[in-house]
């Protein structure tokens, strides 16, 4: 019936503010990798900053670990920074609430 249909659909409606701000927390708090849409949870490498000239990189490995690898020698104090692989500045503020443009 028309009723089956649109009572599940009303209640979605009703949840899409708190639908909407739990995959904005995933997505500020989860690395995307390669060309497809799955994201991993990345406890720890999440403290790193985002620079369009990182001095580490993120690789899954053969067990499907990931590692942070530093790109270039870094100096003790030094913050570690990866590419978030965003494409542009409108995204960042989007996802992850800053941009890089000053």
């Amino acid at each position: 019936s028309k009723d089956d249909i649109m009572l599940p659909l009303q209640a979605m409606k009703a949840q899409l503010p708190t639908l909407r701000w739990a995959i904005q927390i995933v997505q500020s708090r989860t690395h995307g990798f390669g060309t497809g849409r799955s994201r991993w949870m990345t406890p720890i490498f999440d403290f790193a900053n985002h620079s369009p000239n990182p001095n580490c990189k993120l690789e899954g490995d053969d067990s499907g670990g990931l590692i942070m690898r530093a790109v270039r020698p870094i100096k003790a104090d030094e913050e570690i920074t990866i590419d978030y692989q965003v494409p542009d500045d409108a995204k960042l503020v989007a996802t992850y609430g800053f941009s890089i443009l000053h």
